[in-house]
């Protein structure tokens, strides 16, 4: 989860994959140890007398074509030049495919849990919480409340999982069609605002050699699957395991395949490469999740818009998907062991500086910050919040990850006939375990609706 606005839920999008894929990036970044974060020697980087060093594991996302790479890099360095005896192991996974959640759970299952993990909340961190190998972070804001101040008070409620904050929140994300709306004024296209009007667009950009949407079924078909079930069901068909909605929004899918909607080697090209298609004008559309901003050059005549509702749908065209997705866990028994060397990283990751640096890059961050960044992309963000109506989670928070990842591994045989949705929500009903989010609806973690979920959304929207 992988971008510069400011509301609190991921993840985030975002946020995926086989272990196969697995891939890590270790890289050590010396630091050091010391109690609060403006202590003498975390300001001058001088080492306080019998203070001892310590090696922690850092798992995160951070790798690949991560747009927060290179601040990620950035501020580790910073890390260890502010405490130079905490050595940090950077185990980095990407998050595409599901590599990064298969990796942390068979971690967290085998005794091998690194001190820090950077990952993804709600049902999908499950296996950590219920690990019970992981800190809750109310009594750490409770005894420093001038940290705890850094956090939106709405972005740590939200975050909380059967009750208790397993993760500390860090990043939201919500998920849409980008557009290149310069390429539809070119070719004379109305900015869509019905399904027809994406249908009466896709011959004129194929005549062009542009791909009307660009999308990766190989690796993250994810927010094609989500969003389509989400406009043909509305929210309560979204938020309903297995409703009859979703073989419609995965049957309208195909009917896009079926006449060439997307780029033609669309079961292939990864989504790095989806992405950066969009990015360089050679497609018009691409649905995906705000984290894919930090890549956008040109801000100027980029938007994000919802997908409108399917024919005969019942959605609200300001039904939108989002999640505070992804934040920071901490391991109980070695931070104890290292005398807290892992909160000392978690809290120096945290400060509204620290921030600064992801938020100039992108995302959305649950830390208040200063950056502000005022261009048309931004705006149609801003926009696409405030008329927002419900915000609803992502299909892998609120199914298991088996049934999660049936569902989009599947999906390159729904749409080249090899088998119909019927039978690939099946398969995925026939993987899911008994235990859903709550009731089996989306209101878990006061994501029914934006307004409730946020309250102040105005103030979560500066930049």
């Amino acid at each position: 989860m992988k971008k510069a606005i400011k509301i609190v839920f991921p993840v985030i999008l975002v946020f995926v994959a086989s272990s196969v894929f697995a891939a890590c990036n270790n890289r050590v970044v010396q630091n050091e140890a010391s109690s609060n974060i403006g202590e003498q020697s975390g300001a001058s980087g001088n080492v306080l007398k019998g203070e001892r060093g310590y090696t922690i594991r850092v798992a995160s996302m951070f790798t690949g074509a991560d747009p927060f790479l290179e601040v990620w890099h950035e501020v580790l360095s910073d890390f260890k030049k502010r405490y130079p005896h905490i050595t940090v192991i950077d185990e980095a996974t990407p998050a595409a495919g599901d590599a990064f959640k298969t990796k942390i759970n068979t971690d967290f299952a085998s005794g091998n849990e690194p001190d820090v993990t950077f990952g993804f909340n709600g049902n999908i961190g499950d296996p950590i919480c219920r690990s019970g190998k992981v800190i809750t972070w109310e009594e750490e804001l409770e005894k420093d409340p001038q940290w705890a101040e850094n956090f939106y008070p709405d972005a740590l409620e939200s975050s909380r999982w059967m009750g208790k904050l397993y993760c500390l929140p860090f990043f939201g994300s919500f998920e849409g069609v980008w557009i290149n709306k310069d390429l539809f004024e070119k070719n004379r296209l109305k900015i869509p605002e019905t399904y027809n009007d994406i249908l009466a667009s896709i011959p004129v950009f194929k005549s062009q050699g542009i791909a009307p949407i660009v999308c990766s079924f190989l690796e993250e078909p994810h927010y094609l699957i989500e969003t389509f079930i989400l406009s043909s069901g509305g929210k309560e068909g979204h938020a309903n395991p297995f409703d009859p909605s979703w073989v419609k929004g995965l049957n309208h899918i195909k009917e896009l395949y079926d006449i060439g909607a997307f780029n033609e080697d669309s079961l292939a090209i990864k989504q790095s490469e989806a992405v950066d298609r969009f990015v360089n004008k050679k497609a018009a559309m691409f649905i995906g999740g705000s984290w894919s901003a930090g890549k956008i050059k040109d801000e100027e005549n980029t938007a994000i818009i919802t997908l409108p509702p399917m024919p005969n749908s019942n959605m609200d065209p300001r039904d939108i998907i989002g999640v505070i997705g992804e934040g920071w866990y901490l391991t109980k028994a070695l931070n104890k062991e290292k005398e807290g060397a892992g909160t000392k990283f978690i809290k120096y990751m945290t400060r509204p500086e620290i921030m600064d640096k992801y938020a100039a890059i992108g995302g959305t961050p649950c830390i208040k910050n200063t950056v502000k960044i005022d261009t048309p992309m931004r705006q149609s963000f801003t926009n696409f919040l405030n008329m927002a109506n419900s915000m609803n989670r992502p299909l892998g928070d609120t199914i298991n990850q088996e049934s999660f990842i049936t569902l989009w591994q599947g999906l390159s045989y729904v749409v080249t006939g090899k088998m119909t949705a019927e039978q690939l929500i099946e398969d995925a009903r026939k993987t899911a375990d008994k235990r859903v989010i709550g009731d089996g609806r989306l209101c878990e973690n006061r994501f029914c609706t934006v307004r409730s979920a946020f309250p102040r959304l105005d103030l979560l929207l500066k930049f």
